[in-house]
Parts: C-alpha cells; sequence; structure tokens
C-alpha cells in the first residue's frame, strides 16, 4: 500500500472525486437503460411468441413495428408537452426519449399475416402466432398382392 504523503493537495483530491461523481455516474443506471432500450419479456407457447416491452408514457401512435427478412424492428417515440412553462425546474431530464429494439424471428416460424399488438397500461404486447407445423402423415404399410 502507498501512504499518502504529509503535503498531498486537498484540492487535486476533490478534482478527482469530481471528476468521478459526474452526472453521468450517478445517472448510469438510467443511462445504461435508455440506451439498451425498455425492459423487455418473451413468452413462447405452443400457439405463438409474446413480446412484452414496458413502455410507459407512450400512446400507439408513438410505436413503429416492422418485420423485414427475419428482423422485428419495434421502436418509440414520445415527447413531452410544453404547455407547462410556468413551471421553474432545478433539473429536467425527461422532454423526450425514444427506443429501438431488434429480434430476430426465425424463417418459416411466424404467421406474418396474423401478427398484432396492443398497448396497455405502459406495456406494449406484440403477438407473433406460430405456423402450424405440417405433421407428416403416419407411415403406412402396404401389402404386396
Amino acid at each position: 500500500m502507498q501512504a499518502i504523503s504529509k503535503n498531498h493537495n486537498p484540492q487535486k483530491v476533490q478534482s478527482l472525486l469530481n471528476n468521478f461523481f459526474t452526472d453521468d455516474f450517478i445517472n448510469w443506471p438510467h443511462a445504461h437503460a435508455k440506451k439498451s432500450g425498455p425492459a423487455v419479456n418473451i413468452v413462447e407457447n405452443d400457439k405463438q411468441f409474446i413480446i412484452e416491452m414496458a413502455v410507459p408514457g407512450f400512446q400507439k401512435e408513438n410505436f413503429t413495428i416492422e418485420l423485414n427478412a427475419e428482423q422485428l424492428n419495434i421502436s418509440g417515440k414520445a415527447e413531452i408537452n410544453e404547455e407547462a412553462k410556468e413551471i421553474k425546474y432545478s433539473r429536467r431530464e425527461f422532454k423526450s426519449t425514444d427506443f429501438t429494439r431488434n429480434f430476430v424471428v426465425p424463417k418459416d416460424t411466424v404467421n406474418e399475416a396474423e401478427i398484432a399488438a396492443e398497448y396497455n397500461s405502459g406495456v406494449l404486447k406484440v403477438v407473433l402466432p406460430k405456423l402450424e407445423e405440417k405433421i407428416a402423415p403416419a407411415p403406412k404399410l402396404i401389402a404386396v398382392s
């Protein structure tokens, strides 16, 4: 261990602490969440895949959902109304928010014509019905005559 010398500079120590505890450090959980996008649950059952995405504060008009080849792109953009201009904020971080999440949809697994989405209570739900599996006919014994 290195001992602190008697003539250490308190201003340097304070400067190091100030640089370490920046807004980026203090807000790291929020900044990280914004970069990765909203939290997602993916459910699979025999008939469908369900993508649930936590996106409070949006309206259904704020979302764009696009299936392009094997890529499902879900994006959203919401802006906060500027009507309350008489309010003096000491700090204001949520003015608008946007996100994009991409998912791989394996080829020939989803019935593209039946994909549906709904937004309710801050949760976007995208339902991707599976294609019905073609069941091979059971082997049949053929008698030789």
